[in-house]
């Protein structure tokens, strides 16, 4: 995760408080959480707002090639999934929920694994990275109200991800870290907004 922070100091006006490479050695480890965010510079008077870039979490590789003698063998185990339905307008289910599970041996890679499937220590990293935005800016700088999900949520926060399902699921860990909540426990529908992949302006 890549979070920008701006802060108004007085005579400086705004400036991010660190960058990528500060922390990227911490991210990519198996602890899955690269430590709480800085805190508010001493000469810092206002926090002006907040942007944060992810990647996804840990995930299945994504290609048939395989990179060693023997990797091939035995089987890619996925338990990560999703449960689908269609909703109206008014965000009132249509149909029951399905869950989406790849068919053992029927894909790509022997198991039950989409290629580049999120894998649950990646969901789980995700949901870390939530946690660690809620401390700083829900809970230390109170940038958004401890319920901030609960009324008029779309003027707050605005998420935006790929049309992709591994980094949209990491998008929704990491609200749910966010939210600071088990689960959907008395969460309304959120809207994560995407784009249709022939436009999408966010692979590089």
């Amino acid at each position: 995760a890549v979070t920008i922070t701006s802060w108004m100091v007085p005579g400086l006006g705004a400036k991010p408080d660190y960058h990528y490479e500060d922390i990227v050695a911490q991210y990519c480890h198996p602890d899955l959480d690269w430590g709480a965010i800085p805190g508010r510079p001493k000469e810092a008077s206002e926090l002006l707002q907040v942007q944060v870039f992810i990647r996804h979490g840990s995930r299945v590789q994504c290609g048939a090639g395989f990179c060693w003698e023997g990797n091939s063998e035995g089987n890619f185990t996925c338990g990560l999934n999703y449960l689908d339905s269609s909703i109206g307008k008014s965000s009132q289910p249509l149909t029951p929920s399905f869950r989406t599970q790849y068919i053992d041996g029927k894909n790509l890679l022997p198991g039950n694994c989409l290629v580049g499937q999120l894998v649950e220590s990646g969901f789980a990293m995700e949901q870390l990275n939530g946690k660690r935005l809620r401390e700083a800016y829900v809970e230390a700088e109170n940038l958004l109200p401890e319920a901030w999900w609960s009324a008029n949520v779309h003027s707050k926060a605005f998420f935006r991800s790929t049309d992709i399902p591994r980094t949209k699921q990491s998008a929704m860990a990491l609200i749910t870290g966010l939210v600071g909540r088990p689960g959907a426990d008395g969460i309304p529908p959120m809207r994560l907004m995407t784009m249709d992949f022939a436009k999408e302006n966010m692979i590089v």
